[in-house]
């Protein structure tokens, strides 16, 4: 899977992490616990700061995902 800053690698059981600069890390064995993965990332989300010109296009996502879940 590729992402913006980097690709994700699932190779005989062994998540790969390579960035773009070619920096890698690797991840075996058993996968985080979903209630620490989601707080950290709520709490990364948290502490993201958006500047004036960013605000924007975040407020029209949330708006998208609201009407995507509204019910008829």
């Amino acid at each position: 899977m590729s992402g913006a800053r980097a690709t994700a690698v699932l190779r005989d059981g062994s998540l790969e992490l390579v960035s773009d600069s070619g920096s890698g890390e690797r991840w075996i064995g058993a996968p985080p616990d979903a209630g620490d993965a989601l707080r950290a990332f709520t709490a990364r989300l948290r502490a993201r700061r958006f500047g004036r010109d960013e605000l924007a296009p975040a407020i029209r996502a949330q708006e998208a995902l609201e009407r995507a879940i509204r019910l008829p």
